[in-house]
């Protein structure tokens, strides 16, 4: 009887260890299957497998830190959803958990940042509305990546670049030409073919005249003429044009300035002055009677036409001097002028002006000019508007007393032009005075009103090889 007492005892003792080892068993099995499970899901969450890795954790309930990481899994897919706000709420919420912490600080910064890049966005767009295309240059150029930050960049400084170049007046040979602000012309002087189209004209933001052409640049970059009927008139179709930042016109001739830096003419070359196919880089032009005159971005001036050559080789006997030129304007050669040649200045970025050609008249003495902001050469003369409005002309006093005179009582002046024999200023006041030849009612500039100056738009020119 005791020995079955005993058997019976051993048995229980063996189920019950059996039990026990089982049960150990099946706990180290769950162990081993929750810990797999466990690592599987960091393993997917570090290979960006996010919405895999929760419902794994979520399959071994409360296991270690499982709870915790499905928060930081949802923080991260959130954050890859661009959802950052939430995102960053999550990871603070598990701080000091993994990488929390830093995650959440860079969502942050990235959502300071974000706000920032959104309102200079806002900015930029706001003063690409108002027209201020420069100052929406400055803004874009920190944001080029953000929404169509990129394509409104580049329309933004091809549009500054235009208006850069803009001349809201300009002096000719027998005609003068203003650009109001309403972007419309006013015109004084010798009647052109197609006069009643030129008071049709918007849009317009630049003017260039000279004997037989008047051109106006309109602000998409396309160009409108209107010229005399000769005989020996040469055919000039700008319909096409477009792209147009900047134009110049001589005798007989066109030439406008792409944005890209390149240029187009159309007209008479008799002396080449319209060969310019292989300029490249300009960022300003002029013309004088028959030559033309291109800077480019690093401040070399380039001439194609009339005594070219003689030019350039004067320019290199002086490239001393010729350093850092900022700005070109050219004139002389004209026709009606009994010498028949020409000359070029330069500004340079301290203020002081160079010039080469022909100083018959004296046009080429502009040595001690200083502070000068803008230059114009016109047939016989130079003038230069100085940093306090006023302006100075090689004009000599003694053979043109009255004309000295009137220049020198100038004040309050934005713009310039030089023209054949005469010059015309423009006020910040949007009215214009004039001096000089009047045979042909040029200078009838008293009652232009509301003329665009110049000052709303002296801006830099945006080069874009870098762009």
């Amino acid at each position: 009887m005791e020995v079955m007492k005993r058997h019976r005892w051993t048995v229980v003792l063996i189920a019950i260890g059996l039990f026990f080892l089982i049960f150990i068993g099946s706990a180290l099995t769950t162990r081993f299957q929750k810990d797999k499970t466990y690592s599987k899901a960091i393993e997917l969450i570090e290979d960006g497998d996010y919405e895999t890795a929760i419902e794994q954790l979520k399959t071994i309930g409360l296991y270690q830190d499982a709870k915790r990481y499905i928060a930081y899994a949802q923080a991260l897919q959130l954050e890859s959803e661009g959802k950052y706000k939430e995102a960053a709420d999550i990871f603070r919420s598990l701080e000091g958990f993994v990488d929390s912490t830093n995650r959440a600080e860079s969502i942050e910064a990235r959502l300071k940042q974000e706000e920032q890049t959104e309102r200079i966005y806002e900015q930029a767009t706001e003063a690409y509305s108002d027209g201020d295309y420069f100052k929406a240059y400055q803004l874009l150029a920190e944001i080029n990546e953000y929404k169509n930050s990129a394509a409104l960049l580049k329309d933004s400084i091809v549009k500054a670049n235009r208006l850069s170049r803009s001349h809201t007046i300009s002096a000719g040979i027998q005609c003068s030409a203003g650009v109001t602000d309403r972007g419309t012309v006013l015109f004084s002087g010798r009647n052109f073919i197609g006069e009643s189209e030129i008071q049709k004209w918007s849009d317009i933001v630049s003017v260039s005249a000279s004997n037989e052409i008047l051109a106006g640049l309109r602000g998409d970059g396309s160009v409108v003429i209107a010229k005399r009927k000769l005989h020996y008139s040469y055919r000039i179709d700008v319909s096409e044009w477009n792209d147009i930042i900047d134009v110049a016109v001589g005798e007989q001739y066109i030439v406008g300035l792409r944005a890209d830096g390149t240029l187009t003419a159309q007209g008479i070359d008799g002396y080449g002055e319209t060969d310019i196919d292989e300029w490249t880089d300009i960022v300003q032009i002029d013309t004088g009677w028959q030559h033309t005159v291109g800077l480019d971005s690093t401040g070399v001036v380039h001439i194609a036409g009339f005594r070219a050559e003689e030019l350039l080789n004067e320019i290199a006997d002086k490239q001393d001097e010729w350093t850092n030129v900022v700005s070109i304007s050219t004139g002389g050669s004209s026709g009606r002028s009994t010498l028949g040649k020409g000359h070029i200045v330069g500004l340079r970025s301290d203020g002081t002006v160079v010039a080469v050609g022909d100083n018959s008249f004296g046009q080429c003495n502009v040595e001690e000019w200083r502070d000068i902001i803008a230059i114009s050469a016109g047939d016989y003369h130079t003038v230069g508007l100085k940093s306090d409005g006023t302006v100075v002309t090689t004009q000599s006093e003694s053979e043109l007393p009255k004309t000295c005179e009137i220049i020198r009582d100038w004040v309050d002046v934005t713009a310039i032009s030089a023209g054949y024999g005469y010059t015309l200023a423009l006020k910040s006041d949007g009215t214009v005075q004039a001096a000089g030849f009047d045979q042909d009612g040029q200078s009838d500039v008293t009652d232009w009103t509301k003329v665009l100056t110049r000052g709303e738009w002296q801006i830099p020119f945006i080069t874009t090889k870098s762009e």
